[in-house]
């Protein structure tokens, strides 16, 4: 047995896309940061007359659409994802000397990326938000996106304050449209990265990283049993810097975190979320160098053996979560 039928499909371009390009102008733009870094896959919203429509940037930070004639129109970028992209303790460390004043910001657009909190106003609050999120306490930023986007046209009233005055604009408004608008650019602000290495493909951003000058921690091997507290006394070699970061992991099974005892590094340094699964995180950042002598410990940690062992085999430093670096003087 056999049937057939026909039936028809019928794409429309119901709201004035794909009129006659000879008739519709078009609206384009870039999207790229200060330092002339693509960014791909922003939202670009195009609003007014009787379309509402949203585009991506492709991988060159490039958008564009066409529209009716003679329409009043707001075009506004969003984008809000992986909000770690190029933010590290590096990025508190100069946002510590910027609130201090011994070495500011020397931008609008790093000052606005400084501003996690959308406060309008660098403090330690911003700080605070950065750290979590490194630490992997938080996800996101809180009250903030991790990306945002300022009218490359805009010229700042005070570099040094952009929000004195009325601000920066984060949409273009474009009215009576009659030719083609090709240059509605913004400038891409990620959210936390002061030292703009941040990605715009989507990627983590990373620094050049080198062995030369690593920080190295003195850790003393030991044996323990079941029931015994193991104190484990993380020692400088050589220790001259203004932070580091990198996740500390072990073996849940066999050791759990009793303490942390504060030294150079307090508890709120570390991340601890994630024991249960024998993970810590920790960032510690300076606006100065602190110089230790050799010996000196940087941090202790105390754990309650659930099993024999021995601490070479249950601990290791790591880049799992939170990536391993460190800053010189």
């Amino acid at each position: 047995n056999q049937d057939f039928c026909s039936t028809f499909v019928i794409v429309q371009a119901n709201q004035g896309q794909c009129g006659d390009p000879n008739d519709d102008p078009l609206v384009a733009g870039n999207i790229a940061t200060e330092n002339n870094n693509d960014v791909k896959d922003v939202e670009v919203s195009i609003n007014g007359g009787d379309m509402s429509v949203m585009v991506m940037t492709d991988i060159d930070g490039n958008y564009s659409i066409d529209v009716p004639t003679g329409g009043d129109y707001t075009i506004v970028p969003h984008k809000d994802t992986n909000p770690l992209n190029g933010v590290t303790t590096f990025d508190m460390v100069k946002i510590k000397r910027h609130i201090l004043q011994t070495e500011l910001l020397d931008s609008p657009y790093k000052i606005i990326a400084a501003d996690a909190n959308h406060s309008e106003h660098i403090t330690t609050l911003d700080l605070v938000h950065i750290q979590k999120l490194i630490l992997f306490n938080v996800p996101t930023f809180t009250n903030n996106t991790s990306w945002r986007f300022v009218d490359a046209d805009h010229v700042f009233d005070n570099p040094l304050d952009p929000w004195e005055g009325n601000g920066f604009p984060e949409i273009v408004n474009i009215n009576n449209l009659a030719a083609d608008a090709l240059s509605e650019d913004f400038i891409a602000v990620k959210i936390g990265d002061v030292n703009q290495n941040a990605s715009g493909n989507n990627l983590l951003g990373a620094d050049d990283r080198g062995l030369d000058g690593a920080l190295t921690f003195a850790v003393e091997d030991k044996a323990f049993y079941a029931g015994e507290v193991v104190e484990v006394s993380f020692e400088a070699t050589e220790f001259a810097h203004t932070g580091y970061q990198f996740t500390l992991q072990f073996e849940a099974d066999m050791i759990e975190l009793r303490d942390i005892e504060s030294t150079v590094a307090t508890e709120d340094n570390f991340g601890l979320t994630m024991t249960s699964e024998g993970i810590i995180t920790t960032s510690w950042s300076a606006a100065n160098a602190v110089t230790l002598e050799k010996g000196e410990a940087v941090f202790t940690l105390a754990f309650t053996a659930k099993s024999n062992g021995r601490l070479s085999d249950v601990i290791s430093l790591t880049n799992r979560y939170t990536q391993a670096e460190a800053y010189r003087a």
